[in-house]
């Protein structure tokens, strides 16, 4: 009986860890953090050659997660930093669907909002850092991109949980 006991208190632990555990993604040069469910996998890391820009992709079967991270010398103008985005066309954002939701924090606010087309649904996450005196402030995008089909509340859980653990790191 005891050796039943330790057996199944070990598969639960186990169980539970791989259902719980996660993906801590910290980027100090870009100076942010979030935490994925460690079904999220990285599917690619790229930076650019002058190390301003990074993005990152994480894939979980049809649905997927990019991060961008802008360094900026400046503070950023949110508006024209989601129009930049918006506007450009390797990243292929569908059209808007709904109003922005606002956030401002102490040291950085951000705008998020539904975009959608025939085939995928994505709500897309932009923030920027706001410290005036710094010698470099950053500019964040968080997309988050489902299969219409595959897209509902449990989906809508997981982006909440997952934004939730968004911070830049000052």
């Amino acid at each position: 009986m005891k050796k039943f006991f330790i057996f199944s208190t070990i598969i639960i632990l186990i169980i539970s860890n791989s259902v719980f555990s996660q993906t801590d993604i910290r980027d100090n040069s870009y100076k942010f953090k979030i935490s994925l469910n460690s079904a999220w996998k990285n599917s690619s890391k790229v930076e650019t050659d002058k190390k301003d820009v990074i993005k990152y992709v994480y894939k979980k079967g049809n649905a997927s997660i990019m991060i961008i991270a802008f360094k900026l010398a400046n503070v950023q103008n949110l508006a024209d930093f989601i129009y930049t985005i918006e506007k450009d066309a390797e990243l292929n954002i569908p059209q808007r669907t709904s109003d922005y939701t606002e956030y401002d924090y102490d040291n950085y606010d951000g705008r998020s909002a539904v975009y959608k087309d025939a085939n995928d649904i994505e709500n897309i996450f932009f923030y920027r850092t706001k410290l005036m005196e710094a010698s470099e402030n950053y500019a964040y995008m968080i997309r988050f991109i489902y299969k219409i089909k595959e897209y509902g509340t449990t989906q809508e859980k997981e982006i909440k949980s997952i934004i939730s653990t968004f911070t830049p790191l000052f």
